[in-house]
């Protein structure tokens, strides 16, 4: 590899020790590699380093999301080091960091592509992506929202819920597992619909082709309805606004090592009492 960014979370690394502490470990495996470091990317930098080959990001899920965001349309991989909590999105722990990065140089590892979404906004000439999810949803102390829901123009149904939630796979284990959606395996191109707490319990959650368009209006918004990309960013939306969601033309690209498990990484993160594999001898 000939040059190689790192996106540090600053709240990880206020004495800059981590950073540091990672620059050292890649000259070691990449003696000849360029390191940039950014404390926050944006597409001004990134246009200014198109000739990178590898973005390490350095926190958690939260890291990656923000991250990839900016990432996508430039088609760069992304090779995650957990310094959070969760870290389910992560590649590794952070203690495995110099290993897998020999592991990298062997070209011990592939590329996994996740779809993404994408949300437009009519009438307010914006448009969002994001990873995981987009959220439709209530404010705190606002009154119970009737939306209708359209998918490829054809009628869906109209539901009274304190919101919607439209997910990736990569989204399935966040908020809309929490909302009772289904876990999808992360490269599936499908996207799920989930109301949340919905005024009738039958309605569950919808899973359709990403190729699909959805389309969502919060009919009786009489208070706030906000949307909200990844848990990250949100916005306030207008009575009668037409939301409109669909699979976003970029990928994210993440690196996974030759070994990564995805379903020993769900049931040591996501399902506490999954099931446990014995550890090796």
């Amino acid at each position: 590899m000939n040059k190689i960014a790192l996106i540090i979370n600053s709240s990880k690394d206020l004495e800059k020790e981590i950073e540091k502490n990672l620059i050292m470990d890649i000259r070691d495996i990449f003696p000849k590699t360029s390191i940039v470091v950014f404390n926050k990317i944006s597409d001004k930098e990134l246009q200014g380093n198109l000739d990178i080959d590898m973005v390490i990001t350095v926190g958690g899920d939260g890291t990656v999301l923000s991250s990839s965001k900016i990432i996508c349309k430039y088609e760069i991989p992304i090779f995650a080091v957990n310094y959070g909590n969760l870290g389910f999105l992560t590649a590794i722990e952070k203690d495995d960091f110099k290993k897998a990065l020999a592991k990298i140089k062997n070209k011990e590892y592939y590329i996994e592509k996740r779809i993404m979404i994408q949300c437009d906004v009519e009438g307010k000439n914006t448009s969002y992506h994001c990873l995981n999810d987009i959220v439709i949803s209530k404010g705190t102390l606002s009154r119970i929202v009737e939306y209708e829901i359209t998918i490829d123009d054809k009628p869906y149904m109209k539901i009274k819920a304190d919101g919607i939630i439209v997910s990736t796979p990569t989204g399935s284990t966040a908020y809309a597992m929490s909302a009772g959606g289904p876990i999808l395996y992360p490269t599936l191109q499908v996207l799920s619909i989930t109301p949340i707490c919905p005024h009738i319990m039958t309605m569950k959650t919808m899973i359709i082709d990403s190729k699909s368009q959805v389309k969502i209006i919060a009919k009786n918004a009489s208070e706030q309805v906000y949307l909200t990309l990844d848990g990250q960013q949100y916005t306030k939306i207008d009575k009668e606004d037409i939301i409109t969601i669909k699979e976003y033309e970029h990928r994210c690209n993440l690196i996974r090592l030759q070994n990564y498990d995805y379903f020993d990484t769900l049931n040591k993160k996501i399902i506490p009492c999954g099931y446990r594999r014995e550890a090796k001898k």
